[in-house]
């Protein structure tokens, strides 16, 4: 399951960013992100993703909104889950999940996707009664749909 990143709500590409130099270091920064995570250099991706994201906040116009930098959070959250480090990835989905519903949606299909990730990550920690109930209001969602 792979969530998608076109927010249709967020910043958009005019308004975020101030220099052109800034631009770049961000897509490069997040393609290469991306890569290797397909690649399964999670390790790395945990090394790079967290600066990455920590300069994407304080670069002016970018911030939490940007869709780069929820993508850039969602490689950090699934490198966490297949290392097996649920405890770092766990505050990761929260916070996608929280970002998509504002900016999407409850019932949106990038909210329901971080809410699967989210009781994932709460099963691998042994709270499976936390990972119930997000497992069933997402799949109570897609019911609905």
């Amino acid at each position: 399951m792979l969530a998608a990143f076109a927010f249709a709500t967020l910043a958009p590409a005019h308004s975020w960013a101030q220099s052109r130099e800034a631009q770049a270091k961000i897509l490069l920064e997040v393609q290469q992100l991306r890569a290797l995570r397909r690649a399964g250099q999670y390790e790395t991706v945990i090394e790079r993703g967290p600066k990455l994201a920590k300069f994407m906040e304080a670069e002016p116009g970018v911030g939490k909104d940007n869709a780069y930098y929820i993508r850039v959070l969602d490689d950090i959250g699934y490198a966490y889950d297949r290392l097996h480090r649920y405890s770092e990835a766990l505050p990761i989905w929260k916070e996608l999940v929280a970002i998509s519903e504002i900016h999407n949606g409850p019932d949106h299909e990038f909210t329901i996707d971080f809410m699967q990730y989210l009781s994932s990550t709460y099963d691998g920690l042994g709270r499976y009664a936390e990972a119930d109930a997000i497992g069933n209001r997402a799949l109570a969602i897609l019911d609905q749909k």
